[in-house]
């Protein structure tokens, strides 16, 4: 009979709080991970799954106290917290912070090796990291080894962390949201070498992330935590397709899938920062603006090209090549592409906070030039895609909804203004007198948002405004999101790699590749019915619950320079 390689039964961890007492983080935690299998770990967050994952690797933080009715590791019994009996590694969310941005790949390697192999030469520690680059599928490992993170993709930083995690011959490898920010496509090349190295290898993989259709094509088991506690756990197909517990069906609820090239239904999950009466339920239905060209433009991009001068002897940089757009009053566009295609160039462009090299801007009918750039911008704001970052710690909640009306609008007008953006997003007076630390990250997001109506604007741009928070918390900000919309007549470009939630929210969507403007259409055209073959590539790299993982290998796609109209409104570039 196969033994478990961990066996926790009533896991609990309690860390001092500042009156003294001691906090329990984990409470019961009772938890099974087989061999040579994948569990994936899902909840929101400080729901405990770090909690769980650093008990294991026995790095719990000072003061923290751990007790278990079992605590087993390998088949053998152990001190609580402690692995001498297991090899771990660990492969971190964001590769730019886990690779040191002044050291090179090859030192990050060599680094591991001669921890795990002291008596190593310097020919034996290079060889054995270029062979843990080639068994990433890293193409030229001997000169990669030369290289900086800066000069490798994000797909390629990432495949260096899981290089520098196999290098330590782990038994257990935990996976900390591994691909959260990565655009889908790299996402699947990522999940895959996962699955291919954990049979190849024999790995154990903790697998924590909150994207369930990440989950369901990479799980065998599935271990779901609420408030310090395994709620519900069972094989993969078991939790997806016969949930019991109500937590668990209202995550799968919140999830937007695509499946056959249709989106669920929106809804958001109960969270208990907000009361049942302030919650906004909508369902995921697009609004149909009818034919686009008798719809009132209110932003036109004409032949925009944005082009950076090259340094060291490299050719210059290409941003966007001859993008030509138009984005209607009161409607959603979503704009999609992988990291480098242009979408955050075009939404500065947009916005007027980057000056393309060539082509002509126009708001509201209006030219953009230099003499009425600040007067339109006026018009316009921005969602920023991480609320813990955006958010200056040391004002209150009030004072940020307030800070861009200073200019406008005496104390008085300001505070009111800022006091009915807050409540627009769900939020009471007695919140706009507390800090952003105060705040659970949906909550930040919702301050930020408040942040960007407060002014009444006409247009937002919202860059990747969901991608840091959790299921339940992206279907309430997308909620709220269309619920604002319909009330302060707003329009919206939704730029995200997340192509489920574009599909959820936008009217139309444009599709950039490499700076190329590459099909652009109605939602439901460009999902049921993609044409240009990168979109197609896109749209099958999707993960979502039942949907088998695939990964392709990037083809080379020309892209071309006439435009065709297949359907009303929809083009494709040829």
């Amino acid at each position: 009979m196969v033994k478990p390689i961990i066996d926790m039964q009533g896991l609990t961890v309690t860390v001092p709080s500042k009156q003294g007492t001691m906090v329990p983080i984990l409470n019961g935690v009772n938890l099974t991970i087989m061999p040579n299998q994948v569990l994936g770990l899902v909840g929101e967050s400080g729901s405990g799954k770090t909690m769980t994952m650093r008990t294991i690797l026995g790095l719990l933080p000072k003061g923290a106290t751990a007790a278990a009715d079992v605590w087993q590791l390998a088949g053998e019994n152990s001190p609580v917290g402690q692995h001498q009996q297991l090899r771990m590694a660990m492969v971190f969310q964001d590769p730019l912070t886990g690779l040191n941005p002044v050291r090179t790949i090859g030192f990050h390697l060599t680094e591991v090796v001669k921890r795990v192999h002291p008596r190593y030469s310097r020919l034996q520690q290079q060889a054995a990291a270029e062979q843990a680059l080639e068994k990433v599928n890293i193409p030229k490992p001997t000169q990669r080894l030369k290289q900086y993170p800066h000069e490798l993709s994000g797909g390629l930083r990432q495949r260096v962390l899981i290089a520098m995690a196999l290098l330590a011959e782990p038994d257990v490898l935990i996976a900390d949201e591994p691909t959260t920010a990565l655009d889908v496509t790299v996402q699947a090349q990522i999940l895959t070498l996962l699955k291919e190295l954990q049979r190849t290898e024999e790995l154990t993989i903790i697998f924590i992330t909150h994207d369930l259709g990440v989950i369901s094509a990479v799980a065998d088991n599935v271990a779901v935590m609420r408030d310090g506690q395994i709620v519900e756990a069972g094989t993969s197909a078991d939790i997806f397709q016969q949930a019991q517990h109500p937590y668990t069906q209202a995550l799968l609820a919140a999830v937007t899938a695509v499946t056959d090239g249709h989106a669920s239904s929106l809804q958001t999950v109960p969270h208990t920062d907000r009361q049942q009466h302030d919650e906004i339920w909508l369902s995921a239905t697009h609004r149909v603006l009818g034919v686009y060209q008798m719809a009132n433009e209110l932003l036109k991009l004409a032949n925009i090209t944005v082009q950076y001068p090259g340094r060291h002897g490299k050719p210059e940089l290409v941003a966007l090549d001859d993008v030509s757009l138009t984005i209607y009053e009161g409607e959603t566009l979503g704009l999609v592409g992988e990291s480098g295609s242009g979408k955050t160039t075009l939404g500065q462009v947009a916005l007027s906070l980057l000056q393309p090299t060539s082509g002509e801007i126009a708001f509201a009918g209006q030219p953009i030039t230099k003499h009425n750039r600040r007067t339109v911008m006026d018009d316009m704001q921005l969602i920023f895609q991480d609320p813990y970052e955006s958010l200056n710690p040391k004002h209150t909640a009030l004072e940020l909804v307030r800070e861009p009306l200073r200019r406008h609008f005496d104390l008085s007008t300001a505070t009111e203004m800022a006091t009915q953006a807050l409540a627009a997003v769900g939020l009471t007076p007695a919140d706009g007198e507390k800090y952003p630390v105060a705040f659970s990250g949906g909550q930040r997001q919702r301050i930020g948002i408040a942040r960007a109506i407060v002014g009444q604007p006409k247009f937002i741009v919202a860059d990747e405004p969901i991608s840091a928070l959790d299921v339940s918390i992206q279907a309430q900000v997308l909620s709220l999101m269309m619920a604002l919309r319909e009330q302060q007549a707003l329009t919206y470009l939704f730029i995200s790699h997340d192509l489920s939630k574009v599909q959820a929210i936008s009217d139309r969507v444009a599709v950039l590749y490499f700076g190329h403007l590459v099909e652009l259409g109605p939602t439901a055209a460009i999902f049921e019915n993609p044409l240009h073959p990168y979109t197609q590539e896109l749209l099958a790299a999707i993960p979502s619950i039942g949907k088998p993982l695939i990964a392709q290998q990037r083809q080379t796609i020309t892209v071309g320079t006439s435009w065709v109209e297949v359907t009303p409104g929809h083009f494709v570039r040829q």
